[in-house]
């Protein structure tokens, strides 16, 4: 939360609305985000399955790499977690090849 200082003393919250005074906490509903009743509009930019691919496939791509590079310096537990990585991102990509 962002905290606002009068001094050396709490006096609220510039996020949630919460205010101090004399001690006791009140809500402030001039700096609530979402009045009560309305409803979040959808976000400006959002993510499509191109970008999840995307991510899927960097994702193999470095998993790969974690296992070649783990077991080329003995670090198993980096060929391990790479493994992991390589298994995880290609079984969401079959699935969603397969969905398509």
């Amino acid at each position: 939360c962002l905290k606002r200082y009068d001094g050396n003393r709490f006096t609220g919250c510039a996020h949630c609305g919460i205010a101090v005074i004399k001690s006791t906490l009140t809500l402030s509903t001039e700096n609530m985000r979402y009045r009560i009743g309305e409803t979040p509009t959808e976000a400006v930019m959002s993510l499509d399955q191109g970008a999840f691919l995307l991510v899927a496939l960097l994702s193999l791509a470095i998993g790969i790499g974690f296992v070649l590079a783990g077991m080329r310096s003995r670090h198993y537990w980096m060929a391990i977690w790479g493994t992991g990585l390589a298994l995880s991102s290609l079984g969401y990509f079959i699935y969603v090849m397969a969905t398509l």
